[in-house]
């Protein structure tokens, strides 16, 4: 079993102290559903609702009223191409055939060596006293002129406090955020899914250019390992 990025995010959306951290998520049901968030947001991604290590996500950013920059990340490679209108229509339902997909608004992520950076807590149930800790907070960074951070396409794993921001936001005052956001998350989806006893979770955070912490998505694992 996996969580399913559209389940985890409507059952977050549904707690206030939560859904300001999430970005804007809809599940793909046709083509506008993906035009009308790029014609708002510029750039997009598109995720299978079931999926590891960024296999089958499409980064796409509109550049000018017909044309769009795709990153195809399929299994082993990149694909890099810039598409028409209906280019991006046709592997955009190419998309919907294969796979049951979100598309959900691009952050402008903070670069760490100009290179995009993200976040990822593990934070597991101490029985000691029941309660949500977190083990280690690592920053995954993009290789260069790539657009996500997964380690199947060359990302890097670097410690957080090891991380040098591009600007002047304060490194311990994101981190407290990230703790703070991570522990709610962790308690609503504890609750959620009480059948398969989570003991740790894998969270996703981006950081945008202006200091603003944002929830990605989860990892659980259980008693029985990871899942």
């Amino acid at each position: 079993m996996e969580f399913n990025k559209w389940e985890v995010y409507k059952i977050l959306k549904k707690n206030k102290n939560v859904d300001i951290f999430l970005p804007e998520t809809a599940l793909l049901k046709c083509s506008d559903d993906a035009f009308d968030m790029i014609n708002c947001y510029k750039s997009i991604f598109i995720k299978p609702c079931i999926g590891y290590k960024g296999i089958g996500i499409i980064h796409a950013t509109k550049i000018s009223k017909n044309k769009y920059n795709i990153y195809y990340y399929i299994k082993n490679k990149v694909c890099f191409m810039t598409l028409s209108y209906i280019e991006m229509d046709t592997l955009i339902l190419k998309q919907i055939r294969n796979c049951y997909s979100i598309v959900q608004r691009s952050i402008k992520l903070l670069k760490h060596n100009k290179c995009p950076v993200d976040f990822r807590l593990s934070i597991c149930k101490r029985l000691q006293d029941n309660c949500w800790h977190c083990k280690r907070i690592l920053g995954l960074i993009a290789a260069n002129e790539q657009t996500i951070t997964s380690l199947e396409y060359g990302g890097k794993i670097i410690e957080y406090d090891k991380i040098k921001f591009n600007t002047n936001i304060q490194n311990s005052k994101t981190k407290k955020e990230m703790l703070s956001i991570s522990n709610r998350v962790a308690e609503i989806l504890e609750s959620h899914f009480q059948d398969i006893k989570i003991m740790q979770l894998d969270l996703d955070f981006a950081i945008d250019y202006t200091g603003g912490v944002w929830f990605i998505d989860a990892n659980p694992y259980t008693i029985y390992g990871s899942i």
